[in-house]
Parts: structure tokens; sequence; C-alpha cells
């Protein structure tokens, strides 16, 4: 059973990281090519390596939002659960970013430039990854309950 339960909770975590990144993945191409100053080829490798060990990871990014939720978020200001969820998304994500560009051979000071840009993308953005996560964690529960 707690396997199922896992299952359950990474397929949520899954589910809410490809909705978000069909809604803001444009983003990427612009932090990382034309701000970030990465080539082609390294913007390639870079998304690729990035990929996989963030959807590989994704429920750990759901126990961190809700891990900074309980201890940022205040009951009934959506301001604090959307900086906990801010946090939570630059806290996971900009160290697995690093390391991938790292690995593909970006220089140092365009992986500064771009995870700067990232930290001020999830500042912004952040509210709506945990919307969605909090909207795919609710349809799953409810269709889990009908059974």
């Amino acid at each position: 059973m707690k396997k199922n339960r896992f299952w359950l909770r990474y397929r949520s975590d899954i589910v809410a990281m490809v909705l978000y990144n069909i809604i803001a993945g444009f983003l990427t191409l612009v932090y990382e090519i034309w701000l970030g100053g990465a080539s082609g080829e390294q913007w390639l490798w870079v998304r690729i390596i990035y990929t996989i060990i963030r959807f590989a990871g994704a429920f750990l990014l759901g126990y961190l939002i809700d891990f900074c939720r309980r201890h940022i978020w205040q009951k009934g200001k959506l301001i604090f659960k959307a900086f906990a969820d801010s946090v939570a998304l630059s806290l996971y994500q900009i160290p697995i970013y690093i390391f991938s560009a790292w690995i593909s051979g970006v220089l140092w000071h365009s992986i500064l430039i771009t995870a700067c840009l990232y930290v001020g993308d999830n500042l912004l953005l952040g509210w709506l990854y945990g919307y969605i996560l909090d909207r795919v964690r609710r349809h799953y529960h409810n269709k889990q309950a009908k059974f």
C-alpha cells in the first residue's frame, strides 16, 4: 500500500511539472540562449540533462513544497503560500540547472546570469506551479476516492 501511495504522489508531481513546463517553458529559451549567452548545442544538452534529473526527482519537489508551506505559509494568507512555493521551486531547480549547465560546458558567467534569472522567474511564477500542483493533487485524490 505504501508503494501505491508513493506512486500516486509521484504521478501528481510529474503531471504538475509537465503542465507547468508547457505554460512557462518558453522563458528558458530566452534565459539560456539570448540573455545567458549559451550556444544552441549547449542549450540542448542542458535541457536534456536538466529535464531527466528534474523529472526523476519530481517527488522531491512535492515534498519540498509541502515542507516550505508548513514553515512559511500562514493559513489564509495566499502571499505566504506563493512565496513558499517560489522558494521551494528555486531550491529544487537552481542546483539542478547549475549542475546540468556545468556538465554541458556552459561558461560560469552564463550559468550565474541564468541562475539569477531563474530565481526571479520562480519568484514571479512559483505561485503558478503551486496552484497547478494543488489542482492536480485534488484531481487525483477525488478520482481515487470514487473507486
